[in-house]
């Protein structure tokens, strides 16, 4: 019974694989090629050969990841450098510009030329870099007080410590807030503007404030008045302010002078009809001005309160 069921029993096979196809291989037996199916079957020479697959425009480069890299790297710059000159623009204090510059008191109070550093001051809010005159305005300095402020009052105040260096122009003339305007168009001509200080004449993003309007307003309106008090002084007629010199004589001829605040200078007046006849006087005039009819004493100063005169 059993060798009937051996003789019926399929011989077992096993697979192997060949470069060619798969052998099949009985059990003691050799193993055959069972040729491969498909396309991939050997065919004779002559045959046609299939053509190459052409890449549709639907599939995706190759390269696709890098240009896609190289796109979104230009974008974040683009957005980066977009980002930081609007923050630039808005903040206003990191532009190279001083008309654009600004800084804080705390910024200002580091720059007093400690170490050999820079040293900065400010004047009605104008940040000036005074740092080629440290020997005036650097530690030790004759105006070292000054440096790393506002210390605008104490141009015409002349207090040069504690509350006397201060921005505060309150209760100031007219005539002294154009003393003020004055020393600024000093330091813009002298020394390096770098910017404007934000507080009392400046808000945070540079503009004038209300403050500085007024100062302003009011040194031009003491310009204006100075200025056509001149104008009647040098036409000829008497004196604006009629106020008749001081006159100390000696051997040497003798000194004139006037109060403080004002200056001695010759006036000439023609006396009769004959231009012969011009006789000259001293009278003292709150301008510095001078002119053929108001002329300065020989050796004397434009805004000296007094001048020596010769022996008649």
């Amino acid at each position: 019974m059993s060798e009937n069921f051996s003789e019926i029993q399929p011989a077992e096979e096993r697979l192997i694989d060949a470069p060619n196809g798969m052998l099949r291989q009985r059990r003691g037996d050799a193993a055959t090629a069972e040729p491969p199916a498909g396309p991939s079957a050997v065919q004779p020479d002559d045959a046609p050969k299939p053509l190459p697959r052409q890449r549709l425009r639907s599939e995706a480069p190759e390269d696709f990841p890098l240009e896609r890299s190289l796109l979104l790297l230009a974008s974040v710059l683009v957005f980066a450098v977009g980002f930081w000159a609007l923050q630039k623009a808005q903040l206003g204090g990191n532009s190279n510009d001083p008309a654009k510059k600004v800084v804080s008191a705390r910024e200002l109070a580091l720059s007093r030329g400690a170490g050999g550093g820079p040293i900065y001051l400010a004047v009605l809010g104008q940040v000036f870099d005074v740092s080629r005159g440290c020997k005036h305005y650097g530690p030790g300095g004759a105006y070292a007080a000054f440096a790393g402020r506002d210390a605008t009052r104490a141009y015409v105040s002349g207090q040069f410590e504690g509350a006397g260096l201060t921005d505060d122009v309150a209760g100031l003339s007219d005539t002294d807030l154009k003393a003020i305007v004055g020393w600024r168009d000093f330091y813009h001509k002298d020394y390096k503007h770098v910017g404007k200080l934000a507080g009392r004449f400046y808000d945070a993003s540079g503009q004038p404030t209300t403050e500085l309007q007024r100062v302003e307003a009011a040194a031009a309106q003491a310009a204006k008045a100075e200025a056509a008090k001149a104008a009647k002084s040098a036409s000829g007629g008497p004196p604006a302010d009629g106020d008749p010199c001081q006159l100390r004589r000696d051997s040497s001829g003798g000194t004139v002078w006037c109060d403080e605040g004002q200056h001695p200078r010759q006036v000439f007046a023609m006396q009769g009809a004959d231009a012969a006849g011009l006789v000259a006087r001293c009278a003292c005039f709150g301008s510095t001005m001078f002119s053929d009819q108001r002329r300065l004493y020989l050796g004397c100063g434009v805004g000296a309160s007094a001048c020596a005169i010769e022996a008649a």
